[in-house]
């Protein structure tokens, strides 16, 4: 939840990506004209600093370096890495993926 507050704060075109916003009615439904189903999946990616760093830089909606939001972002980031970091130097974020699926 933290990581994404910072998305939020920092990253302007994060809520234009976000996932929550395929609706069933909006998205699903319209592409799955026949009706679909869906499952979740948990999983999770474990990294140290420099893969979270780089894993959010990766993301399109991620401040490029020079932007007044880049650095303060990288900053928190490694804040908050040291605040969840486990023994091993490994920080783990969890995911939920939904699939959906059906007949075209």
């Amino acid at each position: 939840m933290k990581y994404e507050a910072l998305l939020h704060k920092y990253c302007p075109d994060y809520p234009k990506v976000d996932h929550r916003n395929v609706t069933a009615k909006e998205g699903v439904d319209v592409f799955f004209k026949n009706g679909h189903q869906l499952q979740t999946f948990a999983s999770e990616q474990e990294g140290d600093l420099a893969s979270l760093l780089g894993r959010t830089q990766s993301s399109s909606y991620c401040p490029m370096e020079g932007h007044p939001n880049h650095e303060p972002l990288m900053n928190e980031l490694a804040a908050l890495f040291k605040e969840f970091v486990a023994p091993n130097g490994l920080v783990k974020i969890i995911y939920s993926t939904a699939l959906f699926y059906g007949t075209l």
